[in-house]
């Protein structure tokens, strides 16, 4: 389902090059890689390519493998046969059985263990994954997004990501730069910011928002701001002052 404020917003080069790798992922069935810097919408790149897919008769599931206790995250992802784990008795179907047709986001990709990414590139190679305590493999029928806030070449040279993994994602790297570097973009998304929290508001309290626009003044101030929490913290910022 789409929601207000799912599109991306902005005139840069960057925003527009990322509009059109978007439409590419869209079109083909292969696996993508998104690097920005928190709350840069990594999570909405990723629901475009979902939503311009024609994978898309399954669900989206969104993780952020840095949350996750270690010891579940290939529980969470593959599923589990029942008994496989003494602490959970029960079976268990994972992210990527539960979102066939679908999309699979691992934000801070990076995070999982490092057998975990090793199996993760054999699935995305082969096409396969295998429970936790299953004897055979089933097909794996989704698309899988892994992102960071760091570059796939960055992560592979560091060490903090397998190279298999790295090359099953390589085939498409989204990169949005910071809001710092993309200044032209400041106004658009603080409209779309105003439009999605002023409906906010009536829906919550029952009544319109008092502001319907940016002072030059304020338009000013924002465009020579840092923005270091990117469009999550103009988008808050503008909830704040509305409230």
């Amino acid at each position: 389902t789409r929601r207000r404020g799912d599109r991306l917003v902005g005139s840069s080069r960057a925003i527009q090059r990322a509009i059109e790798q978007i439409s590419v992922a869209g079109r083909g069935r292969f696996h993508v890689f998104v690097s920005a810097e928190d709350g840069a919408e990594k999570e909405l790149i990723a629901r475009l390519v979902h939503q311009a897919s024609d994978w898309t008769t399954g669900g989206f599931f969104a993780l952020d493998a840095s949350l996750v206790p270690e010891t579940l995250l290939a529980r969470e992802l593959l599923g589990c046969e029942r008994g496989a784990l003494p602490s959970l008795p029960a079976e268990s179907v994972g992210a990527f059985a539960r979102n066939a047709g679908g999309t699979v986001l691992i934000d801070r990709i990076e995070a999982l263990p490092r057998d975990l990414q090793r199996v993760l590139a054999v699935a995305l190679g082969d096409g396969q994954i295998r429970r936790v305590g299953a004897s055979s493999t089933t097909p794996l029928e989704c698309r899988v997004i892994g992102s960071s806030i760091e570059s796939l070449d960055s992560l592979v040279q560091s060490g903090k990501l397998d190279p298999d993994l790295g090359d099953r994602l390589r085939l498409l790297e989204i990169r949005i730069p910071a809001l710092r570097d993309r200044r032209e973009d400041v106004l658009p998304l603080a409209a779309r910011a105003l439009t999605v929290a002023s409906e906010e508001i009536e829906r919550e309290l029952g009544r319109p928002a008092s502001a319907r626009g940016f002072t030059r003044e304020a338009q000013e101030r924002m465009r020579d701001y840092g923005w270091p929490g990117n469009e999550r913290e103009l988008l808050e910022r503008v909830r704040a002052a509305l409230r």
